[in-house]
């Protein structure tokens, strides 16, 4: 409509390879592209930008000693959001009437640092449950029982879905916060939010590690397929 004509439209998968919900699409051909993972947040931080953000926002030291006592960062992340991402899922495919955002762009967030057991950084699931139905509360929704969530979440995670097609960004950039804040106890005044974080992440990605993912690969097979010249200069 704008006259423009070299563009190229890139989305979050969101659930888009998992069976079961309306948006699955076994051979997705859309003239736009998915990300590797479930958002750009999660694509970001398996391409390397965490060792990035912790030398940014923590000493060496702390972050190794976090890591010998519990595991991987981006392993810990993943495994501490992969319950709420079921639940999404869950929400999706069974009609549970939650909700996850606030109704207004300014309102309250779903506080996730209610159910995060910081001792070994997973999740309380009977409290996560109980979170996401009080603040579901009010919305105009037919809100589901919390019996009828668990099973639902049951059901999902029975179904093992890879840690990267459910997993949320949002999730993550809020988990890593309190692992930030209280886990490797860093005073970064860059630290505001679970927004700062993800802002910190998206500023320390770049050309190089977009080349890592399958998204670079496809985009640039498609433009030299198109025009003949690649769409990204080499990194």
């Amino acid at each position: 409509n704008r006259g423009v004509t070299k563009v190229v439209g890139i989305r979050d998968a969101d659930f888009l390879r998992i069976a079961g919900n309306p948006k699955y699409s076994v051979n997705y051909s859309d003239p736009i592209f998915a990300t590797d993972c479930h958002d750009s947040e999660i694509m970001l931080a398996r391409s390397g930008v965490l060792d990035d953000y912790l030398t940014l926002v923590s000493e060496p030291e702390q972050v190794a000693q976090f890591i010998a006592k519990h595991k991987p960062m981006l392993d810990l992340l993943l495994d501490a959001i992969y319950p709420i991402g079921c639940l999404r899922l869950a929400n999706k495919r069974f009609g549970l009437g939650l909700s996850f955002k606030p109704e207004h762009p300014d309102g309250n967030q779903l506080k996730i640092r209610k159910f995060i057991i910081e001792s070994n950084w997973s999740t309380n699931i009977p409290s996560m449950i109980n979170t996401v139905w009080e603040y579901s509360q009010n919305r105009g929704l037919n809100v589901s029982s919390k019996i009828a969530i668990e099973e639902g979440l049951r059901k999902i995670l029975a179904e093992k879905y890879p840690t990267h097609e459910v997993s949320n960004g949002h999730d993550l950039s809020a988990v890593l916060h309190l692992v930030s804040t209280k886990g490797l106890k860093s005073s970064n005044k860059l630290l505001q939010d679970p927004g700062c974080v993800q802002d910190l992440l998206i500023a320390n990605y770049d050309l190089s590690k977009f080349a890592s993912t399958a998204l670079y690969r496809t985009v640039q097979d498609w433009g030299v397929e198109i025009t003949k010249v690649p769409v990204f200069h080499s990194p």
